[in-house]
């Protein structure tokens, strides 16, 4: 910075030379800020500032002092004072160049612990783009690229922090690629899905009447589930995608700051709350069948786009370039504006996303395909029979007859087996489409939620209210307070991870927490808790066992209606022959030990069910514990109803054979 830039433009609030200016005069990079104002949030940070700086080819240096503790006592601004002067000697600068610009902060307003340094160190990190990209020469060469180097005293925190991020970035299980070259005049964009076993897909896309010149975009995906490499915590992912994730973008090497996480500026999550299923920027030829499910949320990608906005200003035609219809920044240097060739960048960023959705649900669709069996275990007796038979006279009589009669026994157990499975399969298809509509219906809930929060407010607010309005805006806020608290029961179906990492679970936590989404239905019962501390169920997914225990407290529940003495009490350990068990017992209305497996059929029950409690879900239709069963047997367990210990009714058991390691 010269000096006479110093006193037009540094000295000056609210200069307009930056939107005439546009580039900075060497490197052409978009200038930044709107207001003139940033540079007054200083005095947030520190009371003095000083600034030194050297204009390339000049032989002296600039040197600025503001001590904010004297420029706040004045009552206007353009009476507080900047000090400065000029020495000789150009000084160095960052990679000690001869010319460049140095702001030193003293006095600072804070303490700068290890928390404070490790949350800059991400908010600087942020700054550049996370992954570097294969260029075509579209944003010059590395000399004008746009770097970040953050030095602190402890080298160790920011190592950490590096190796942390680069460690999160590898573990992506897609990555997704696009490019426009040369767009003007081939009108075309490609797109490759690279997917984390090595198989690629790579395609082409048209873009009619194209009005970008070069932009190239890496969108990676990540499965936040199951057990991550090089250390790196589920949840620490989660959180560091929820604070960075999304969709960047970066005009030449600087990051537009509007972009991200917080904009849906691409409709991911717009389609997601519409549950579309079908894509409308590819051609028709590229759709599968519901191939949107495999759609990631914002929450599960991290991707950078680039463009330069210079560079697209120089190749756009003279026409489209006095209309301002080509890639260009805003006056706020925030973002884009939003026009022709902006909206033909969503379009073709989306549309690769959407491709890589298409592809991962053909993939998945695919490895259905090979592994479903190519015949049922009874068509293979039969085989096994048929081949028997032809052989029967090379073997003695006895050992034909007897593999004979073994045949025959595993047909019939098929058959018996084959029956089981269609009458599940017949009750299952209504209770998926039950249980995916419920979902559904939750998720939409959530917003509605907040609609109605909204609406108390604005009662509150009323500037004439009266004390009935206030009433009815706190009897409203306490009934979401109390629908909330029984969206619980639905929280193990809403996480992925919940539901598809398979893992042994203690059992500890689980119970609690199914005790945590029964709340509203455990006023006036007493709940136990005897599990030892490392007691761990076998490998399952927390859905399966949530589900499993909130069905068998379930039972319990309905059985101490209008009971006085209400208990449950929920027990666990370690018994002879390596037997583990969960019991659940409840001072209800008790249960025919003789009688108690008919229960576990579908649509059998005992009692009716408080019509009150039926309309919350709370059971009555006769299929939580045949849905127990389920769960346990697709995880080697067994279930059953036990004896129950003095001052108890009955006893659920779930079990199973483990090592002694799962009790610790």
């Amino acid at each position: 910075m010269t000096l006479d830039e110093f006193r037009r433009y540094w000295m000056r609030v609210g200069t307009t030379h930056k939107q005439s200016q546009e580039v900075s005069r060497i490197y052409e990079r978009p200038l930044t800020g709107s207001k003139g104002v940033g540079r007054l949030a200083v005095q947030f940070l520190a009371s003095q500032v000083r600034i030194e700086t050297t204009a390339e080819g000049a032989d002296s240096r600039l040197i600025v002092d503001v001590d904010w503790d004297q420029a706040v006592q004045h009552e206007l601004l353009t009476q507080a004072e900047a000090v400065y002067r000029e020495s000789r000697g150009a000084g160095t600068y960052a990679a000690d160049a001869p010319h460049g610009f140095r702001i030193k902060l003293t006095g600072l307003q804070q303490e700068w612990g290890e928390d404070e340094l490790r949350s800059l160190a991400k908010e600087v990190w942020a700054l550049r783009p996370p992954f570097a990209m294969v260029g075509e020469g579209a944003w010059g060469d590395d000399a004008t690229n746009f770097h970040v180097n953050l030095e602190t005293p402890d080298p160790e925190l920011l190592e950490a922090f590096e190796e942390q991020s680069t460690a999160l970035l590898e573990q992506w299980i897609a990555r997704i690629e696009g490019r426009v070259h040369n767009g003007r005049q081939t009108n075309r964009q490609h797109v490759t899905i690279t997917f984390a076993d090595g198989s690629v897909a790579r395609d082409s896309f048209r873009i009619d009447n194209c009005r970008i010149h070069n932009a190239q975009w890496e969108i990676r995906v990540f499965k936040l589930s199951g057990r991550l490499s090089d250390d790196v915590r589920v949840q620490e992912a989660r959180d560091y995608l929820g604070q960075f994730g999304g969709v960047h973008v970066y005009d030449g090497a600087f990051r537009l700051p509007y972009y991200g996480i917080e904009q849906d500026w691409l409709g991911i999550e717009f389609d997601h709350s519409h549950r579309r299923v079908r894509s409308r920027l590819l051609p028709p030829e590229y759709h599968a069948e519901r191939a949107l499910n495999d759609l990631p949320t914002q929450g599960r990608i991290l991707g950078v786009v680039k463009v330069n906005t210079n560079l697209e200003q120089r190749h756009s035609p003279q026409q489209e370039r006095r209309r301002g219809d080509h890639l260009k920044i805003q006056v706020s240097r925030d973002r884009l504006v939003s026009n022709q060739a902006y909206e033909q960048l969503v379009s073709a960023v989306r549309s690769s996303i959407d491709y890589y959705a298409v592809e991962s649900k053909r993939r998945r669709l695919e490895m259905t395909r090979r592994e479903r069996p190519s015949g049922t275990s009874r068509e293979s007796a039969e085989r096994v029979r048929d081949v028997l038979s032809a052989h029967a006279s090379a073997m003695p009589h006895e050992v034909y007859k007897d593999i004979e009669a073994k045949v025959g026994e595993f047909l019939d157990t098929s058959r018996r087996e084959q029956a089981y499975r269609d009458a599940l399969a017949a009750m299952l298809g209504p209770l998926a489409t039950a249980g995916m509509s419920a979902l559904a219906v939750e998720h939409e809930t959530r917003r509605e939620l907040s609609v109605l929060e909204g609406l108390a407010d604005r009662l509150t607010s009323l500037p004439h209210q009266d004390e009935d309005a206030a009433e009815v805006a706190s009897e409203i806020r306490e009934w979401i307070s109390r629908f909330r608290a029984l969206r619980r029961v639905f929280e193990p179906m809403m996480n992925e991870e919940d539901r598809e990492a398979i893992r042994p679970l203690r059992v500890l936590p689980v119970i609690r927490q199914v005790r945590s989404a029964l709340e509203p239905f455990l006023d006036g019962i007493e709940f136990q808790i005897a599990i030892p501390r490392d007691h761990r169920l076998p490998a399952g997914t927390y859905a399966e066992w949530a589900g499993l225990f909130q069905n068998a407290t379930t039972n319990a529940l309905n059985a101490m209606v209008g009971r006085r003495r209400c208990i449950i009490k929920v027990s666990g350990g370690c018994g002879p022959g390596r037997k583990h068990w969960v019991r659940v017992s409840d001072t209800g209305s008790g249960i025919d030990l003789e009688r108690a497996e008919q229960f576990f059929e579908p649509f059998r029950r005992e009692g009716m069910i408080e019509a009150q409690r039926q309309a919350m879900g709370l059971g009555g239709q006769g299929l939580g514990l045949t849905i127990v069963r389920m769960i346990a047997e697709a995880r080697g367990c067994r279930v059953g109803f036990v004896p129950p210990d003095d001052g108890f009714a009955t006893t659920f058991e779930l079990s199973w054979t483990g090592s002694n390691e799962q009790q610790g």
